[in-house]
């Protein structure tokens, strides 16, 4: 996939963690549902990918199941402070390939120069 498909994805899930109605917890789910078609092939370099996996891995564990498919649980239990952690590192890699995004971008409207 593209850097425009993880974006895209990421993006959508930060529009569902920030525009969601019910608890953290609850916008967590909305966000996984967002981008749940990502895999580690859609990032672009081995870093990203291990972000997302210990991304993926910690909602799992947090959540105390297993995420499948489409079907995130629609009441997920978390401490708050797990909560938060999970929503700052999806936050990281949405910021992180948003730059990523803009360099690909930036490097095609430099070459018509």
């Amino acid at each position: 996939m593209s850097i425009g498909y993880t974006w895209e994805k990421l993006y959508r899930a930060m529009l569902a963690l920030a525009h969601s109605d019910g608890t953290l917890e609850h916008r967590l789910a909305s966000a996984y549902q967002a981008m749940h078609m990502l895999t580690p092939e859609d990032f672009p370099d081995e870093e990203l990918r291990q972000d997302y996996t210990t991304l993926i891995g910690a909602w799992r564990t947090e959540a105390g199941t297993r995420l499948h498919g489409t079907m995130a649980p629609s009441r997920i239990v978390l401490p708050p402070d797990q909560a938060r952690t999970i929503a700052e590192r999806l936050l990281r890699l949405y910021t992180d390939i948003t730059r990523l995004e803009e360099q690909y971008y930036r490097s095609f409207s430099t070459r018509d120069l």
